[in-house]
């Protein structure tokens, strides 16, 4: 061959302008390997194209189609989930009241995960991605079971925007897209239990960029992205607490009867809850002045 200088690493444009070039000082092996390599680059191309749409993706532009999932689609996400945590499958079941929610128990074997398919195409999970990033969501409750961030008051919030976190690094590392995810949960308005959509879908792109910013050779785990989920809450203290004050005024008879059981404080703890009055402090110093 030819020294055409490093083929692999030249634009479309380049090749094309080469070959053209060098049309007749080429033989037909090195014609081949510059067609070849632009029709890689074309392809390449068009399958970015694909998952920028799919990325990208809202209530205007959804590319899809309607998907009758198997059982043997759902146990292979289930497997896939567990592997991704490290944990023991749940027991599946069908008879779901919302679109899927995670039962856990103190014995890993007694978990129980159960979905509602109606509500699953209603929300959007139409697509073998979303089905696997839906219950990589719901297991990675499984996974925090008893864990506490003390970062805010509210520490079921703070779990459901971890694990948002951590489905958008997976769904990076994976090569999963997150359009219908993101459009399932970006909707939602803060409640008691689920923190607004918006907030959601933020800490859905922060794992997902975070992952994608990672150099492939370091593995990523939950820990190292839980690692970084504490700058996300402090980014975003603001807000949380403009949304929490909200839902607790709007249901107040909730707010009292489901208080948080008391636990004995520890030392991690006691260091958590002294970072967090110093981001605070200068919070109810405002609200003080103000009134």
């Amino acid at each position: 061959m030819k020294d055409f200088g490093d083929l692999f690493n030249k634009s479309i444009g380049e090749l094309e302008e080469l070959k053209t070039r060098y049309r007749d000082a080429m033989d037909e092996e090195d014609s081949r390997l510059v067609d070849e390599l632009i029709q890689l680059q074309y392809r390449h191309m068009r399958e970015w194209r694909d998952f920028t749409l799919r990325f990208h993706c809202n209530k205007l532009d959804v590319i899809t189609k309607d998907i009758e999932f198997t059982r043997e689609d759902i146990d292979e996400a289930i497997n896939y989930a567990s592997a991704f945590y490290g944990i023991l499958a749940p027991k599946l079941l069908e008879d779901a009241d919302v679109v899927a929610q995670i039962v856990i128990n103190d014995e890993p074997h007694e978990c129980e995960l159960s979905y509602n398919w109606e509500l699953m195409k209603r929300a959007g999970i139409l697509t073998k991605d979303a089905l696997l990033l839906c219950f990589i969501h719901e297991m990675g409750h499984e996974y925090l079971y008893g864990h506490r961030f003390m970062l805010f008051q509210n520490e079921v919030w703070l779990h459901e925007l971890a694990i948002d976190m951590v489905v958008g690094a997976f769904a990076a590392r994976h090569n999963k897209t997150i359009g219908h995810y993101k459009l399932a949960v970006s909707g939602l308005r803060p409640t008691p239990t689920h923190p607004d959509g918006k907030l959601r879908e933020d800490s859905l792109l922060y794992g997902f960029e975070m992952a994608m910013e990672l150099p492939r050779e370091k593995a990523l785990t939950v820990e190292y992205v839980l690692e970084c989920f504490p700058g996300f809450v402090y980014s975003r203290l603001l807000k949380l607490v403009e949304d929490w004050r909200g839902v607790k005024e709007k249901d107040l008879d909730f707010y009292c009867t489901h208080a948080p059981e008391p636990r004995v404080l520890t030392p991690d703890d006691i260091s958590y809850m002294s970072t967090l009055d110093r981001v605070l402090k200068p919070i109810n110093q405002s609200e003080n002045e103000n009134h």
